[in-house]
């Protein structure tokens, strides 16, 4: 079964709200006292004139700080000597520009060497582009010399393990990094996963437990459930937990998959072949649903349209 990882989880910035609205109630106030008493007019002039100028402030900030990106990019022009801006700025470049993202962990680096956050970032940034793991491990290491309690650097040096197949070192980073940050729900995911492929399965059930005691509402977590239930052969248990995923998010595509490799599995061809199409309409390049349903076509000895051959 197609298995699902977690990244690092990233706490969203959210700037501070302006209450243009009460701006726009303070000024009809003042000119309607303007309109009732001219002996004050003097007063309430000065008055919109601050308001005006608040206002217009307020405008200009609004702009700068439409979204992360150009909040930090704000920060870092004003103040590009200081490493945090740098760093921050490459975490909120992550999701669009990941070149940028990495060009700004090392402006952090360069600035602070003994930053252990943009090393750590560094690091993630390397894995989710698909670079060498030796060089994404030598990141993890060195934010963790720095900082040897830092539970997302224990995880994503465990990712970096499991993904050379390490998987015992890889437990060993998850099991510190859950030391470290007990409702870590990501690590208890990889944690469950990393003993889903050494075999053990019961130990998997039960980190997936509680990572579903701490995010509810994490399709994740209910997605790993299937995949270990598919193993042990409850195939409908599996089915549901499929079907609770695609609840929660209906665009995870391993889901449709491996909800189809179970009817498959079942001997429910149509149903299998709809979960395919789906996974497919979604991620029209998803190799596995691809594969899945022409080798099932085959079983059938029909083709693609549905008709014999």
């Amino acid at each position: 079964m197609k298995e699902k990882r977690v990244k690092n989880n990233r706490l969203d910035r959210k700037s501070s709200s302006i209450f243009s609205e009460s701006i726009g109630y303070l000024w009809g106030l003042l000119m309607g006292l303007l309109l009732m008493d001219k002996s004050i007019s003097i007063a309430i002039y000065c008055w919109l004139f601050i308001i005006a100028a608040f206002s217009y402030a307020t405008h200009n900030r609004n702009l700068i700080w439409q979204n992360d990106g150009t909040l930090w990019r704000d920060v870092v022009k004003k103040s590009s000597d200081k490493a945090r801006g740098h760093n921050n700025l490459g975490t909120a470049l992550e999701n669009e520009k990941m070149d940028e993202a990495i060009k700004e962990y090392k402006i952090a680096i360069g600035l602070k060497p003994d930053f252990s956050e943009a090393h750590n970032n560094l690091g993630k940034a390397y894995y989710e582009q698909g670079g060498l793991l030796d060089e994404i491990i030598k990141e993890y290491k060195v934010a963790l010399r720095l900082n040897p309690n830092y539970p997302d650097a224990h995880s994503n040096l465990g990712n970096a393990y499991y993904a050379q197949g390490r998987k015992d070192e890889a437990v060993h980073e998850y099991n510190i990094a859950l030391k470290l940050k007990p409702n870590f729900a990501g690590a208890y995911i990889n944690l469950g996963v990393a003993y889903k492929d050494m075999g053990l399965l019961n130990e998997a059930i039960q980190e997936y437990k509680k990572a579903l005691r701490l995010r509810p509402d994490l399709a994740l977590v209910y997605h790993s459930f299937g995949n270990v239930y598919y193993l042990q052969g409850h195939l409908h248990e599996a089915i549901e937990q499929y079907k609770t995923v695609l609840k929660i998010n209906p665009n995870m595509v391993a889901a449709y998959n491996n909800l189809g490799v179970t009817y498959e599995t079942l001997g429910q061809m149509d149903n299998a072949i709809q979960q395919y199409k789906k996974a497919l309409e979604l991620k029209p390049d998803y190799s596995d649903a691809r594969k899945n349903l022409d080798s099932l076509y085959q079983k059938m000895g029909v083709k693609e349209d549905g008709r014999g051959k």
